[in-house]
């Protein structure tokens, strides 16, 4: 079983009509007005067969007229390039109607027709044609063929015309040919080539200078990015340097703060705590003669006693009213032992830190019973 391959297929799609589609775009673009420059039109000097001279534009494909001086003493201006009108009896004409076709395809259509119906030799046949565009029928070809041997012939005999021309040696003229209500037929083979090349030249100036434009915006655009990149660059590096050189004094403010921490949790610590000897003067002044303690704690700011006293009521009172100790209470009711004389009680109460500060005076003692002075007994327990 035979596969019939083509390049024009992709996944079983039929790329010929998009790749023809997109070449005439391109060509249409490029002989637009937005990149016409890029390509630009070549005057060429026409000497025409009945002696007169005319001026025509030409890229690579049809001539174009010339646009007319607005002064009439202007006579033709000079071109660079110049080309021999054939006349009528040295052409044979031909008129092909193709369809739409690319122009490598009409190409070879043409060349296959017109060597087909050629009079002259192989070796001998000299040929162009122009394409126009009809929509509604596809494209209009008009063909020309000469013979070489008399096309050289004829140029030999137009050797003084064209070197006053050209100056003072002849130049190597292009051939074309008229056709009636046509544009004329630049017949390949001879100095149209040059024309080509010089073409080709300032198209790749042209699109050289495109790049380098592209390039210098593209430069200009991304400038103020670059710097603000290198800045941000230069900033890291700098930041980098001074962490590193402080590197030794933020370890050493990491330390202070750590003992700027120790020293003030030690003094909440030092701010609770209370001298058990100023406890002691203090509960001594507080209570009355008649209480003995027998038990001591200090936890902080914490005090629990145990002891005996002549009214226990009375003593809670007492030690409410102190200036210096907060939240009296008793854990334990009091109790009298039969045949006692006194109350067992159990209190626990709550120092004022700032008041027995180191700066703080000493409490007055609190009013007692009128009786003999006699320092209460204490057991302190740690």
């Amino acid at each position: 079983m035979a596969f019939i391959h083509s390049d024009d297929r992709f996944f079983g799609l039929d790329l010929a009509p998009l790749r023809r589609d997109l070449g005439q775009a391109w060509a249409g673009l490029r002989s637009g007005p937005l990149l016409s420059w890029i390509s630009p039109m070549q005057p060429v000097r026409l000497l025409q067969a009945d002696g007169s001279e005319s001026l025509w534009q030409a890229r690579e494909g049809a001539p174009q007229r010339a646009p007319q001086k607005s002064s009439p003493r202007a006579g033709t201006p000079r071109a660079r390039f110049l080309a021999v009108e054939l006349p009528d009896e040295l052409l044979l004409r031909r008129s092909l109607q193709l369809p739409s076709m690319p122009a490598a395809s009409v190409q070879e259509a043409v060349a296959l027709d017109l060597r087909s119906s050629s009079p002259f030799a192989e070796d001998d046949l000299v040929w162009g044609y122009t394409v126009h565009a009809t929509p509604p029928r596809g494209l209009q070809v008009d063909g020309v063929l000469a013979s070489g041997k008399q096309i050289a012939q004829y140029l030999l005999g137009m050797q003084e015309r064209l070197r006053a021309a050209a100056g003072a040696s002849p130049a190597s003229p292009e051939v074309w040919a008229t056709v009636p209500g046509r544009t004329p037929v630049v017949l390949r083979g001879f100095a149209e080539t040059l024309r080509y090349r010089a073409v080709a030249r300032q198209q790749v100036t042209a699109w050289a200078l495109l790049a380098s434009m592209a390039a210098l915006l593209l430069a200009i655009a991304i400038t103020p990015t670059l710097q603000m990149r290198l800045r941000a660059i230069e900033a890291v590096n700098a930041f980098t340097a001074l962490s590193q050189r402080t590197a030794a004094l933020l370890r050493e403010r990491e330390a202070l703060v750590q003992v700027q921490t120790q020293l003030t949790a030690l003094q909440a610590i030092l701010a609770e705590h209370v001298d058990p000897l100023r406890v002691m003067e203090l509960l001594t002044q507080a209570l009355p003669d008649d209480t003995t303690v027998f038990t001591l704690q200090i936890q902080g700011s914490k005090v629990s006693l145990t002891g005996q006293t002549g009214n226990a009521a009375a003593l809670m009172q007492l030690l409410s009213a102190h200036p210096v100790l907060r939240d009296v209470r008793a854990p334990t009711a009091a109790m009298r032992p039969p045949g006692a004389s006194k109350d067992i009680f159990s209190i626990e109460l709550t120092l004022d830190t700032k008041a027995l500060g180191p700066s703080a005076p000493s409490a007055p003692a609190a009013p007692g019973p009128a009786t003999p002075s006699a320092p209460a007994a204490a057991q302190a327990t740690p």
